[in-house]
């Protein structure tokens, strides 16, 4: 149901599956790594919709906060694709809120200082600086890093 919303033409209705694909990530809780393939589509199909960027974003941040490798994975096929559009957002040129900017960026250095002492662990840090490095530079005036 939420990926026909998602498609939907009615922007409240794309809207509300955003919410709802947040519900649901949060609900899956320990078991959401069997699903990230699945699931990652939907917020990347939100963020490649202008009218949706901001919310996609969140709701990949959200979901960066509960499955960190896989969703840094692809979270950098996701920068690494629309570096035009990751540069728009991080120089402030697009009216993105900054705080996710901000959020995203938090979390990516977070990864990076993990302690880790697997094999997973010692890729989510490489991903993780892998990803800042397709940010590229945060304004600092206008981000809250």
């Amino acid at each position: 149901m939420d990926r026909k919303m998602l498609h939907s033409e009615d922007l409240s209705l794309q809207k509300q599956a955003i919410k709802r694909i947040e519900m649901l990530i949060h609900m899956m809780g320990s078991h959401l790594s069997t699903y990230v393939p699945k699931l990652m589509v939907l917020p990347m199909y939100a963020v490649d919709k202008d009218s949706l960027q901001a919310e996609g974003l969140c709701v990949l941040h959200f979901f960066f906060q509960n499955n960190w490798y896989m969703a840094a994975c692809e979270l950098r096929k996701l920068l690494n694709m629309r570096s035009e559009d990751v540069t728009s957002f991080v120089t402030g040129e697009v009216g993105l809120d900054m705080d996710v900017v901000s959020s995203l960026v938090t979390s990516l250095l977070t990864g990076c200082a993990e302690e880790s002492r697997t094999s997973v662990g010692q890729r989510l840090k490489l991903v993780c600086a892998d990803c800042l490095g397709a940010l590229g530079a945060v304004d600092p005036g206008i981000s809250k890093v």
